[in-house]
C-alpha cells in the first residue's frame, strides 16, 4: 500500500507556479484600502476573498489536494481489505469466525507495528 501514494503523484502533473509579486510602490501603498491585506485578493481571480494566483492558492492546488485524494483512496484501501479478508477466511478458506478475527486482528497489528517501525525514518 505504501508505494500507491508515491506512484500516484508521481504521475500527476504539476502546472508551473505563479511568478513572484513585485512589492507596491510608496505611491501604490498609500492608495491601498485599509483593509486590503484582510482576506482581500490582490490578484484578478478571486474566490471568497482569496487570491487564486497566491503561492498559497497554488501549493494548495499543486501538493495538499492531491495528497489528500490519495491518502483517503490509501485509508479506504486498506479498510476495504480489512473487511474483505474476514469475510474471504469464513466463506472461501471455511475458517471459524474466531480463527478469520484473529487473521484480521493479524493483519492491522502487522500493520501497526510496520507504522511503528517507519517512525526513525520520519525524524
Amino acid at each position: 500500500f505504501a508505494a500507491v501514494p508515491a506512484a500516484v503523484l508521481l504521475l500527476l502533473p504539476s502546472p508551473a507556479p505563479p511568478p513572484p509579486k513585485l512589492l507596491p510602490t510608496h505611491e501604490e501603498e498609500e492608495s491601498m484600502h485599509p483593509l486590503s491585506g484582510i482576506g482581500v485578493g490582490h490578484g484578478t481571480s478571486t474566490i471568497a476573498g482569496v487570491d487564486l494566483g497566491s503561492r498559497a492558492a497554488y501549493v494548495r492546488v499543486t501538493v495538499i489536494s492531491p495528497l489528500m485524494a490519495v491518502l483517503t483512496l490509501v485509508i479506504g484501501a486498506e479498510i476495504a481489505y480489512a473487511g474483505w479478508i474476514y469475510s474471504y477466511a469464513i466463506e472461501q478458506v471455511s475458517m471459524r469466525p474466531a480463527e478469520a478475527a484473529y487473521l484480521n486482528s493479524l493483519f492491522w497489528t502487522t500493520f501497526t507495528v510496520g507504522r511503528l517501525c517507519t517512525i526513525p525514518l520520519a525524524a
